[in-house]
C-alpha cells in the first residue's frame, strides 16, 4: 500500500482529475472493499474456503484486466462495465 500511495499526486496530474474526484474514487474503493468483506465472510462460512478462495482469485484477476480491455473508454463494453464508468470519469 505504501508504494502505491506515494504515486497518488503523479497519477492525479497525469490523469487530469481534481482532488475532489480523486477523493471520491478513493472513498468508493474503500466502500467496495467493505462491501466485499461483508459478502465474503458469510459466503465462505456457507460454501467453504476451498471453493470461495479460488473463485475470488479468478474474479480479482479478471477485474485487474478490465481497465486494459479494448473499447472500455467511456462506454459499456462487455464484462468490464464498472471499469468503463470509472474510466469515463477520468477522461
Amino acid at each position: 500500500m505504501g508504494t502505491w500511495v506515494v504515486h497518488i499526486p503523479a497519477i492525479e496530474t497525469q490523469v487530469g482529475i481534481s482532488h475532489a474526484t480523486l477523493g471520491s474514487l478513493l472513498v468508493l474503493l474503500g466502500l467496495g472493499a467493505f462491501a466485499g468483506m461483508q459478502v465474503a465472510g458469510p459466503l465462505t462460512d456457507r460454501l467453504g474456503p476451498r471453493l470461495v478462495v479460488p473463485a475470488t482469485g479468478v474474479l480479482a484477476g479478471a477485474t485487474l484486466a478490465c481497465p486494459a480491455w479494448p473499447g472500455t473508454h467511456g462506454r459499456w463494453q462487455g464484462p468490464c462495465w464498472p471499469s468503463a464508468s470509472a474510466t469515463a470519469a477520468w477522461t
